[in-house]
């Protein structure tokens, strides 16, 4: 992902760029053992969202999550 000066998360981006969106924002990004999935963790309020992590694109509930740790909603 190239740096830029704003975060912009929205529909159709690639899951290498929502897992460093991830990163930046301060999230927990863990690989779960065997299964091909990444959890995601918010260290502020603890929510999670777990994503399949063989797949190119990041699933809707990715960016949804992604869109509310960074107060996009």
């Amino acid at each position: 992902m190239t740096p830029r000066t704003s975060v912009r998360v929205s529909h159709g981006m690639n899951l290498k760029d929502g897992l460093a969106i991830a990163r930046m924002m301060g999230c927990s990004v863990e690989p779960r053992r065997r299964t091909g999935e990444i959890r995601i963790v918010d260290p502020t309020s603890r929510r999670r969202v777990l994503v399949n992590g063989r797949r190119k694109d990041a699933p809707r509930a990715l960016t949804r999550f992604l869109k509310s740790v960074t107060g996009i909603d």
